[in-house]
């Protein structure tokens, strides 16, 4: 046999696939996740410290407004909603920026946004200049650095490992709020409900947001893919306009059901993002305390951390879609603990659901926005994919302020357990949708016709 034979023989032999269990997938995939180039690790690094500082701010956000500036339940409602608008606003127009611009410079412009939002928010205790600040700023920073730091994950990984680097992805950032907790249980136990507490809590994260922005020069941007798919394959920074590049995402089918499964989700995720916005003041109201507040977010995220690596090898037998619909029963049971009355044991049976359901759901979010995302423009659909944060948060603050106000004020009648009820009712719609219309919602990743009718592209196809 020829030289020549023996290559070709051997290169056939190499092209067939190797049936492996899942089991033995999964402990692969842990072995090849070890093997990143060191980009990943600097992505994972600033997400921890990115992260932390988001989560520890915004679980304070509502304690600081309502108790420091005694800004009344409305009026946080309006803060909590225009936090949102900005978020959505600034995702809109920079969403795109990271595929245009490359990751580095993402990161360094938002991790330079967040910095300077707490330096700001430490030197100037005006009520209107810190809203103003956190909703411009807080909108600017997260819509650079969140979509330039999932792009990274998919940017830096290979397929076979991807899912799994998105698990941990997520512990990481669960780990980053668990040390949220410890810092507002450090701060309500210790400290005052004043102005100088927090302004020490505010000095604190910009410290922790400039290492993310050191973090961020030594991220490489050259030819900013470690894609298995064709390894000999470059992809460079596109040129052409902002709106030509997202408008080639938005003519698609498959964005358009994506949009709205995201929508479904973020409705379902607000129940989670009660924790941060209505669960403090719920304590403080209606069981009369909420020094433990930051201990009920450790425990929150101890039971992410330790149940994300077991969940993860659900990817090998449970879709992204199926997922979605049993995490949204999830999220409309867990705050009917809450019927039981005000006690800690409620509290923490509803943490713990809670938790189960943000850890079987958070890597699943990512994971789906890759499959929907075409190549070169993850960062718009990644934009997209942050509304589940964004606009949760806002939905929670605005739902959350207008609940606590009408149900459970700070002085008068309580009846605290409404406002859980009305929050997991309105959950249900959402899970309705996703379950009944899964055929025409569910990605698709072969379609004759992938472009939406008013385009001028289905109309040459």
């Amino acid at each position: 046999m020829s030289e020549e034979d023996e290559l070709e023989g051997k290169s056939l032999v190499e092209k067939e696939p190797k049936e492996i269990s899942p089991y033995e997938q999964y402990i692969l995939s842990w072995k090849d996740l070890s093997k990143a180039p060191i980009d990943l690790w600097l992505i994972y690094a600033n997400k921890f410290f990115n992260y932390h500082t988001f989560t520890t701010f915004v679980s304070c956000l509502a304690i600081y407004l309502s108790e420091v500036k005694e800004v009344s339940d409305s009026s946080l409602s309006i803060v909590f909603g225009l936090l949102g608008v900005g978020g959505f606003t600034f995702g809109l127009l920079l969403g795109n920026f990271a595929d245009r611009h490359g990751i580095k410079l993402s990161l360094i412009l938002g991790n330079l946004m967040h910095t300077l939002k707490y330096v700001l928010l430490s030197v100037n205790q005006n009520i209107y200049f810190q809203v103003f600040v956190i909703i411009f700023l807080g909108a600017i920073s997260v819509s650079l650095a969140n979509p330039a730091l999932e792009s990274g994950i998919k940017h830096y990984t290979d397929t076979h490992y991807r899912t799994l680097a998105v698990s941990c992805y997520g512990s990481i950032s669960y780990l980053a709020f668990l040390l949220s907790g410890i810092a507002i249980e450090i701060l309500l136990t210790f400290g005052s409900k004043d102005e100088e507490s927090f302004r020490l809590l505010f000095i604190y994260c910009a410290a922790v947001s400039l290492v993310a922005f050191i973090l961020s020069f030594f991220i490489r941007d050259k030819n900013h893919q470690y894609n298995s798919e064709n390894p000999n394959e470059e992809i460079h920074i596109v040129k052409h306009s902002g709106w030509e590049h997202t408008r080639e995402v938005i003519i698609l089918k498959n964005f358009w059901r994506f949009f709205i499964v995201i929508w479904m989700i973020v409705i379902i995720r607000t129940v989670f993002y009660h924790q941060s916005i209505v669960l403090p003041l719920y304590m403080d109201r209606d069981l009369g305390d909420d020094t433990h507040y930051g201990a009920m977010i450790i425990l929150n995220q101890i039971i992410i951390i330790l149940t994300i690596p077991f969940f993860s090898y659900t990817i090998y037998y449970i879709g992204p879609y199926t997922m979605f619909i049993i995490v949204g029963v999830i999220a409309a049971i867990s705050p009917m603990f809450f019927m039981l009355g005000a006690s800690y044991s409620t509290i923490i049976m509803f943490i713990v659901i809670t938790s189960i359901g943000e850890s079987l759901l958070a890597p699943r979010i990512l994971e789906y926005t890759y499959e929907v995302a075409p190549r070169g423009k993850e960062s718009v659909v990644l934009a997209i994919s942050y509304l589940p944060l964004i606009f949760s948060i806002m939905f929670a603050g605005v739902s959350g302020g207008i609940l606590l106000d009408n149900f459970c004020p700070e002085d008068g009648d309580k009846h605290c357990w409404k406002v859980w009820g009305i929050i997991a009712i309105i959950t249900v719609p959402a899970v309705l949708i996703l379950f009944f219309l899964r055929r025409f919602l569910e990605n698709r990743k072969f379609e004759s016709q992938p472009f939406v009718s008013c385009s001028k592209e289905s109309q040459e196809d």
